[in-house]
């Protein structure tokens, strides 16, 4: 039978679509080919900068550790303590005893030293001693074997010992080298990739297999490689440039990323992949194309399945987009809602509980650990959630906010299954090697089984309202009911949102000042910080604990803010014309306050209005605040310090940081916590502890503001420690004005 045009042009159609799709899929092969060895390339320069500033991050902790030790090895501080360098390291040594530090040494400036191994050496010839003996800090890479551990490779870390600016000696502590790959991405790519640590002469340093320790990179290369391409990698790796190359290592095809250790100008950190890894994954469809020719019958067959998968897969990835949530795979808040309504719609006579959970300073583990780290995090929390309320509905709505709609019958079974989560998340952060405080809140809504069923949104506030009731309380198993007590403060709430507008209505807020002490000049007066009060016409003052927070709350902190800080504009401008003085004050921002996009302009309008030298105005921002977001702090006090406005922390010391942050964040005040003095009178390791605060952010050129100076004492103590400035009940209360002003231009001295 002679063909047809009908069944010709099927035919022709089919021999189109072949060969379209066989140039298609050469096309598509090499083309992918080319796009993930470009994305492997790429990760890997990103792994091997990772690595290496991990590395670093490590290095410079290391050294922040020594710093905070120095001050308790200073002569004065031996002789008050009682101690002898010998036992003061070796309190040292057992304080650090987690970490990778094995010996600690304390050398005169003669070169006599003495270590926690209870021997005397001289070490007037090493490196590091020669370097911080001058008042640096060193990092001693090759070390001889009188520094040696164990038979362990070290590095031996070494910073000056410093009293009022000379340098008494120099503390070097010994670190097992091995210990510093702690939080390496040594091994990536499912074992495949590995990174490894070389110096310039090419001995590797640290690798995954202890076998290559020591060996030579450059010999190694040399069997495989032609000379050309070892020199120009040398040449690279010597000119600190982070750079790719592709080589052959025992035989194999390998990419490696290599990136200069900038703290360590010596070192370079270099991470390897097989070369064709990332196209591995294309194997079976090269054979499925190298076959077409031969599988013409099979052609439509698999065209329609094509269409099939295509359209499944592209549902599928809708359906994730609008229901999924993409870090952890569980339900995202679209889904959960849709769920919750379908659910609660047809109940009947079934009891429903509304449960959150939430993670206690989880921006500061972000920013502190990174984000790869909070999402381990976010996806165990997601697993135990899987695990221990499988027959429910649970989902991630949004950062580290997981809620779960549980079935119950009795009250009980709602706080034995929140119990039973907790037991079963801790496990697993032990068992994932969480070595880091994780501490959750839990807030439980019991919705109510009648017809008057509030919205999915509302029933969650309801529970997160709850949780946020026992935010900050140190412990592993908290969880707290959405009860009467916390709906009634919800109603006060609102009537002190009320009262806060008609306040400002009616002008009842007015401006306290409280003194700064100068420590340093006879205890004169030498400015103030603004603080709020409202004088209620019927309850007097009220205390701005009961609504300063309403007012974070509801966005009317932003017009109180501005109203103190206008009022403090006001009488600056008033002291320069009526007294030709002027001193500076400083007033506190909230958070909210600093989320404002129109914050810089106002600041700028009310200094030009009441025609004002900027450096007289001070903003506070506290340490929670600080940290809550601190590339975006950071932001706003360089732009506040742009215009002349110093930036202070307030609040130093009750928060999660450590003092390293200090350096990272540009304030030019610090302002220590008064419960710096809680256990002043008993606890002389309190006294220490502040006395090495105040050191080191005089080291770091801020200014130093005690709070809560209350006694005598606490004032000897911390002109004795040569803090600037101090503020408490001790000098004055907060006091209006008028008053200030008299104290203030009358009589300077406290």
């Amino acid at each position: 039978m002679l063909p047809t045009k009908k069944t010709i042009y099927p035919i022709i159609l089919a021999a189109i679509i072949l060969v379209s799709f066989f140039v298609m899929g050469i096309f598509y092969i090499n083309n992918t080919a080319r796009v993930l060895n470009e994305n492997m390339q790429r990760q890997l320069l990103e792994i091997a900068d990772q690595g290496k500033r991990r590395l670093e991050d490590n290095i410079n902790n290391n050294l922040s550790l020594l710093h905070t030790f120095t001050t308790e090895l200073t002569q004065e501080n031996l002789i008050e303590e009682d101690v002898t360098i010998s036992r003061q390291l070796q309190i040292i040594k057992e304080q650090t005893k987690k970490t990778g530090f094995v010996r600690f040494t304390y050398i005169e400036p003669s070169g006599k030293g003495v270590n926690t191994d209870n021997n005397s050496i001289y070490l007037a010839e090493e490196e590091y001693f020669k370097h911080s003996i001058k008042g640096e800090e060193y990092i001693s890479i090759d070390i001889n074997e009188r520094m040696g551990y164990e038979g362990n490779t070290v590095i031996v870390f070494s910073v000056p010992v410093k009293k009022h600016g000379v340098v008494e000696g120099v503390l070097a502590g010994t670190y097992l080298l091995n210990r510093l790959t702690d939080n390496l991405n040594i091994k990536f790519s499912e074992g495949l990739g590995y990174s490894y640590v070389i110096n310039n002469e090419g001995k590797i340093i640290i690798h995954p297999n202890k076998e290559y320790v020591g060996k030579n990179l450059y010999a190694l290369l040399k069997i495989d490689n032609e000379d050309s391409i070892i020199d120009g990698l040398k040449a690279n790796l010597l000119n600190n440039q982070n750079c790719l190359a592709n080589v052959k290592i025992n035989g194999l095809n390998k990419t490696i990323a290599y990136s200069n250790i900038s703290i360590l100008n010596n070192w370079k950190f270099i991470s390897t992949l097989p070369t064709g890894a990332a196209l591995e994954e294309l194997s079976s469809f090269k054979k499925i194309a190298s076959y077409l020719t031969m599988l013409l019958g099979a052609l439509f067959v698999m065209l329609v399945y094509y269409v099939i998968v295509s359209t499944y897969k592209n549902k599928e990835i809708i359906y994730n987009l609008a229901y999924v949530d993409n870090i952890t795979n569980i339900y995202n808040l679209n889904k959960f809602k849709l769920e919750t309504y379908t659910l609660l719609s047809k109940r009947g006579d079934k009891k429903y509980a509304l449960i959150c959970f939430d993670i206690d300073i989880f921006k500061l583990i972000n920013e502190t650990f990174g984000y790869d780290f909070g999402d381990c995090i976010l996806k165990i929390i997601a697993e135990t959630l899987k695990s221990e309320f499988k027959d429910n509905i649970y989902a991630r709505i949004q950062s580290d906010h997981f809620v779960v709609l549980f079935k119950y019958e009795e009250e009980d079974e709602v706080a034995q299954a929140v119990n039973n989560f907790f037991e079963d998340f801790y496990r697993r952060k032990v068992t994932n090697d969480i070595r880091i405080d994780v501490v959750l809140s839990s807030g439980i809504y019991l919705i109510p089984n009648d017809e008057t069923l509030p919205d999915v949104r509302t029933m969650i506030s309801y529970a997160y309202t709850a949780a946020n009731t026992i935010k900050g309380i140190n412990t592993e198993f908290k969880y707290a009911f959405f009860d009467s007590n916390i709906r009634n403060k919800m109603v006060e709430e609102v009537k002190i949102e009320k009262e806060i507008k008609l306040a400002l209505e009616k002008n009842q807020f007015r401006v306290f000042y409280q003194p700064k002490i100068s420590l340093l000049n006879n205890n004169k007066i030498s400015g103030a910080e603004a603080l709020i009060r409202w004088i209620h016409p019927e309850r007097g003052i009220i205390s701005p604990m009961e609504f300063i927070p309403v007012a974070e709350k509801t966005q009317l902190i932003v017009m109180i803010g501005r109203f103190v800080f206008e009022e403090v504009c006001k009488t600056l401008s008033f002291w320069s014309k009526e007294y030709k003085e002027i001193y500076p004050i400083s007033v506190n921002f909230s958070m909210v306050e600093l989320y404002q996009s129109d914050l810089i302009d106002f600041i700028k309008y009310m200094i030009a209005k009441y025609d004002l030298n900027p450096k007289y105005l001070e903003i506070e921002i506290t340490e929670s605040s600080a940290l809550g977001d601190l590339k975006y702090v950071v932001q706003v006090i360089n732009e506040l310090k742009g215009i002349g406005i110093k930036v202070s922390m307030d609040d130093f010391g009750t928060g999660f940081s450590s003092l390293s942050y200090l350096k990272n964040i540009p304030i030019s005040i610090v302002k220590l916590d008064k419960s710096f003095f809680n256990e002043f009178e008993t606890d002389n390791r309190s006294k220490n502890i502040m006395k090495s605060v105040i050191e080191l952010s005089k080291s770091l050129n801020l200014v130093v503001v005690s709070e809560g100076v209350e006694t005598k004492e606490h004032v000897e103590f911390l002109i004795e420690c040569g803090c600037h400035l101090a503020q408490g009940f001790y000098f004055s209360r907060p006091i209006p004005q008028n008053e200030f002003e008299q104290l203030l231009f009358n009589n300077q001295e406290a």
